[in-house]
């Protein structure tokens, strides 16, 4: 396994078609078996759900990445086709 980088990710979400938030955090990252993995947090107030923690892996063809915090979990993937 490599050593840990820091990347600066940015994300940009609507919520219910009406709600939108953008905002920045860091991930730890480490190439593992060809794949890129990932742990991050994010504290995005109390209107947005407080804290969240993140964590995934990535190719150069598809992300995963579950996040979770005390009232919402789920998971998005990206694929490129």
């Amino acid at each position: 396994m490599a050593s840990p980088a820091l990347w600066h990710v940015r994300f940009r979400a609507e919520y219910a078609r009406v709600f939108r938030a953008c905002y920045a955090t860091d991930f730890t990252v480490a190439l593992q078996d060809g794949r890129w993995t990932f742990t991050g947090g994010s504290n995005l107030g109390a209107l947005a759900g407080g804290p969240y923690d993140y964590s995934g892996s990535a190719t150069l063809t598809e992300l995963i990445c579950t996040y979770k915090s005390s009232a919402d979990h789920g998971e998005f993937r990206l694929r490129k086709t």
